[in-house]
């Protein structure tokens, strides 16, 4: 049986969208781990990855595997927003977007569509429908 670091729903997925998903993995270069940021981008690695150490004190690079966070931490997130490279930020802002109109469980798109709306407004941004992100990531390698 062959196995993935990348979880089952990520593989349906365009190559463009699954390459945009994982640009944004990485926490932001030179800031302090364990900044505001933390706790979203180990939610956000819990809905991609398949983990090959069982989360716990010793591995959290997950967090609590849930993928999603409360809405104080976004806030907190948020409030921070200075610190953080635009560059990484869009990455993140990207990749909630294809987590909140893709992602099997409810409670989890649900989460990341919220997220991306919420920081799309913040830059004083309009939102992307579905069908116009679908068609901007439609890369498939062909």
């Amino acid at each position: 049986m062959r196995k993935s670091v990348l979880k089952d729903w990520v593989l349906d997925l365009t190559l463009q969208m699954q390459g945009t998903l994982l640009c944004a993995m990485r926490g932001p270069d030179g800031l302090n781990r364990e900044g505001p940021y933390k706790e979203l981008v180990r939610a956000f690695r819990a809905v991609l990855t398949n983990n090959a150490l069982p989360l716990g004190p010793k591995n959290s690079f997950a967090g609590d595997g849930s993928g999603v966070v409360p809405q104080s931490n976004v806030d907190a997130f948020l409030k921070s927003i200075d610190m953080y490279p635009l560059h990484w930020y869009l990455h993140l802002i990207y990749a909630a977007e294809i987590i909140g109109y893709y992602h099997p469980e409810k409670k989890i798109s649900k989460f990341w569509l919220g997220f991306y709306l919420q920081a799309v407004h913040d830059l004083h941004l309009n939102p992307e429908t579905n069908e116009d992100m679908t068609h901007r990531l439609r890369g498939n390698g062909s």
